[in-house]
């Protein structure tokens, strides 16, 4: 293999240059601002937040010039024309950085990332727009992705490299050379060289691709001797499932939809793989698997829209979940599609993905106003049967509400606030939530805190930990309150810390179950601390002596009395979480600083975690 030489590596850098100059500028503005936020004091994020923006509008912006400048060679328009077509995408993509808010909510990543999907299909198909070269369309791409999996390859050789020489001057000459520069390192080679590197290799005559017939050996073995067989796996566990299903009337759960989804994806990638030998007579197995497979997707759709119709009635409508349901009608349209055609005209894979992408999340019918509506309802149902919303607003409620409704409130809160930010709950309240909801800088925006406070408006319980069962998972803590208080040893004889961790040790419904910790105190004396977390009972103890204490009793009585604290943890005194236990042998003196459990029906029912510090002093 013959070594490309500078020059002819800058004569190729130059004429990409020339071929995708906005391409190219969008990558390096967009890498220039990536190497520049790297650092940024993200306390003050939000001053800075249109970098961020710029930084989303060049990653969209790059597939989408592409996607421009290859249609335009392929339609050979005139200079002027072209520059009308490329100021029409500039003209979109300072639409859409305007578009963003300042403080990026989760629909604006969704919105970006389904961009993203939908420029990067138009890539593959941009130069067969009206040019129905079925070959021609698959060489194109084949390029393509051969030369993104090259790509990858030499990027990942280059930072790992590079890392090296950096870590060696670091080491060996005692340079102090900081770790963002690694990340700074590896946004270059993955904006700039990377971008340059593959947009080099995209070809350029078109018209030429219908004649050739290059299949690259190492693609067929990949496909016929890796991904054949692993699909043809998933697709024997997927049709037991399905079995089960049909004999024990299980319907199936929602997270079939990942896996159906998985098969259909792979298996639909292997025949693009394999699409030019499939009509080769020879390749009777090639042919088989086509046909057998896509026939074979039907009845799993079916198992799909089962589970995800079952999702969808029990907890509405959202982007997720609708997302879901575009994806079976999609793999059941693009199945039925190239059956009919007999599996020639596969240019429809990407046409369809970019027309149900942009559809999705543009016009008045996008997902993000149909998930916001219908969970809205939702929640206000929920609130007007527990009569927290009269005449259309929150009022306060004295009684305490079912978990499973607590749980399904807070939910829907933290989605809606999350997803489509605090102001489509403004309606609900009267206080104005553009108070409660403070976000400091960007990056650290999140919901906890204006949620919190608005399940205080309403009366209830902040619960999120075990959505939709019986328990609460309740934690009190005096570790961040008055924890640099020196806690006095004066009249003791020995302090040990206690530390039971019961997650990993509890047998699931033995009533029964012990945990046991034993501390040496000197050479003829030991004290045992023995769980029982189901009871919330424990004993210590000493010598011939043993003391009992029931935690539930005090935790019962901390939760009456819980005011917040942070990390989530309810915050408790450190006096009211302090016990003494005496007996003939010794005094103990216990400050809880942990303790953790699960709550059912307004009572502690499972011990989960204690950390405590203990005294002991020996009664003589």
């Amino acid at each position: 293999m013959k070594i490309p030489s500078l020059k002819y590596l800058i004569r190729k850098s130059k004429s990409s240059l020339i071929r995708f100059p906005f391409s190219l500028f969008v990558a390096i503005l967009g890498t220039i601002t990536a190497i520049y936020v790297i650092d940024f004091d993200y306390t003050n994020y939000t001053d800075y937040s249109n970098l961020y923006h710029l930084i989303m509008t060049c990653a969209i912006g790059l597939p989408m010039f592409l996607a421009i400048t290859i249609f335009s060679e392929r339609l050979e328009v005139t200079k002027i024309l072209k520059f009308v077509i490329r100021s029409s995408g500039f003209i979109f993509l300072l639409f859409y950085f305007l578009s963003l808010p300042d403080v990026i909510l989760d629909k604006n990543m969704v919105r970006f990332v389904i961009y993203l999907i939908g420029f990067n299909a138009i890539v593959s198909f941009s130069p067969f727009i009206g040019f129905k070269k079925h070959n021609a369309f698959w060489q194109f791409n084949k390029s393509l992705f051969l030369r993104l999996l090259l790509t990858a390859l030499y990027a990942g050789v280059l930072y790992v490299g590079i890392s090296l020489a950096i870590l060696a001057v670091d080491k060996l000459f005692g340079v102090d050379i900081r770790g963002e520069w690694y990340l700074r390192l590896w946004v270059f080679i993955a904006g700039i060289f990377s971008v340059w590197f593959f947009i080099s290799g995209i070809p350029k005559y078109f018209d030429k691709l219908e004649g050739v017939h290059i299949y690259p050996k190492g693609i067929k073995i990949f496909t016929q001797y890796i991904l054949l067989p692993i699909v043809t796996v998933y697709a024997i566990i997927l049709y037991a499932y399905f079995a089960k299903v049909l004999i024990t009337r299980d319907w199936p759960v929602g997270w079939v939809v990942y896996l159906v989804s998985g098969y259909s994806f792979l298996g639909i990638f292997s025949f693009l793989l394999i699409y030019p030998i499939y009509n080769i007579q020879q390749n009777k197995g090639v042919r088989l698997f086509t046909k057998i497979f896509f026939y074979s997707v039907f009845p799993l759709l079916i198992m799909f829209f089962i589970a995800i119709s079952k999702r969808i009635s029990e907890y509405g409508f959202t982007e997720n979940r609708i997302f879901i349901l575009l994806t079976g009608i999609w793999l059941t349209f693009i199945s039925l599609y190239l059956i009919i055609t007999k599996y020639k005209k596969i240019r429809m894979v990407p046409v369809s993905i970019v027309i149900i992408a942009f559809l999705s999340v543009s016009g008045p019918w996008n997902v993000f106003k149909i998930s916001k509506w219908n969970q809205k309802q939702r929640l206000e149902n929920i609130l007007i049967k527990n009569n927290i919303l009269k005449d259309g607003k929150v009022v306060k409620t004295t009684k305490t509400i079912d978990t499973k409704d607590d749980v399904e409130i807070c939910s829907l809160l933290t989605y809606l606030a999350d997803m489509h930010g605090h102001k489509c709950l403004q309606s609900l309240f009267n206080q104005n939530l553009d108070t409660i909801f403070k976000a400091d800088s960007v990056r650290y925006y999140t919901s906890y805190d204006g949620i919190k406070k608005l399940t205080e408006i309403m009366g209830i319980e902040y619960n999120t930990y075990m959505p939709y069962t019986d328990k609460i998972q309740c934690t009190f803590s005096c570790q961040y309150s008055d924890s640099d208080i020196p806690l006095q040893v004066s009249g003791y004889d020995y302090f040990l810390k206690y530390r039971s961790y019961c997650y990993n040790n509890v047998e699931k419904n033995n009533m029964d179950t012990t945990i046991t910790n034993s501390y040496k105190l000197n050479d003829s004396s030991e004290i045992k601390f023995l769980l029982i977390p189901y009871e919330g009972k424990l004993s210590v103890l000493q010598n011939d002596t043993t003391i009992n204490f029931k935690v539930f009793d005090l935790m019962n009585k901390l939760y009456k009395n819980k005011k917040d604290g942070n990390y989530g943890y309810y915050q408790a005194d450190k006096k009211d979480m302090t016990i003494f236990l005496n007996s003939s042998d010794s005094s103990i003196k216990i400050v809880f600083t942990l303790l953790s459990g699960s709550i059912e029906n307004n009572k502690f029912n499972i011990l989960q975690e204690i950390q405590a510090d203990v005294l002991v002093r020996n009664n003589e």
